[in-house]
C-alpha cells in the first residue's frame, strides 16, 4: 500500500525510512489540505433546507463544523471558535425566524450565550412559536373560505327572491325596478 502511493521514480531515490516518511507526508499533506478547503466550502455554502426542521438543519451544519475542526486538529492548526458557528446559524435562518434573531442579538449583549443555548432556543422557538403561527394561518384561511361561501349563498338567495316575485312596475317575474 505504501509503495502504491509513491511513484517508481521517487521510489528509486528513497534511501531510508526518514525519506520514506517525508515522501509520504508530502503526498498526503496535499490531499489533507484539499480536504480542509472542501470542508470550508461546504460549511460556508450551506443554506437552510425547507424540507428539514430545525434539528435536521442543525445536525447537518454541526456535522460540517465537526469535520472542519477535526481536519484542523489533524493538521495541527487551531480550531475555529464557536462564535463563527453561531453566526452561521443566525445567517442561514429563514425569514420566519426574524423575531428569534432579533431577540437572540438582544440577549447576547447582556451575557455570553453558548452554542448549546442557541440550539435549544431555536428548537423551542420552532416548536412553540411557529406551530402557533401555522395554526393561526389555518384558522384565518378557514374563516376566509367560510365568509366567501356565505357571500355566494347570499347572492344566490337574492337571485331566487327576484325570480320568484314579480316586478312592481311591469308585473313580470325575474327582475325588479326600484
Amino acid at each position: 500500500m505504501i509503495t502504491a502511493a509513491v511513484t517508481d521514480a521517487v521510489y528509486q531515490k528513497i534511501m531510508d525510512k526518514n525519506e520514506v516518511w517525508e515522501t509520504l507526508k508530502k503526498n498526503f499533506e496535499a490531499a489533507a489540505e484539499d480536504q480542509l478547503f472542501k470542508y470550508c466550502t461546504d460549511l460556508f455554502s450551506f443554506s437552510w433546507s425547507n424540507n428539514a426542521d430545525v434539528s435536521g438543519n442543525i445536525a447537518k451544519l454541526n456535522t460540517l463544523w465537526n469535520e472542519l475542526n477535526g481536519g484542523l486538529r489533524v493538521a495541527n492548526k487551531p480550531e475555529l471558535p464557536n462564535l463563527l458557528l453561531i453566526g452561521k446559524f443566525l445567517q442561514i435562518l429563514p425569514d420566519s425566524f426574524e423575531t428569534f434573531k432579533s431577540s437572540w442579538m438582544l440577549m447576547s449583549k447582556n451575557k455570553d450565550n453558548t452554542l448549546d443555548e442557541l440550539l435549544s432556543q431555536l428548537c423551542m422557538f420552532e416548536r412553540n412559536f411557529l406551530t402557533k403561527c401555522h395554526e393561526e394561518n389555518k384558522v384565518k384561511q378557514e374563516e376566509r373560505v367560510t365568509r366567501e361561501a356565505l357571500s355566494v349563498r347570499q347572492n344566490n338567495d337574492k337571485k331566487t327572491v327576484k325570480q320568484a316575485n314579480p316586478c312592481h312596475y311591469c308585473k313580470k317575474k325575474g327582475h325588479w325596478i326600484r
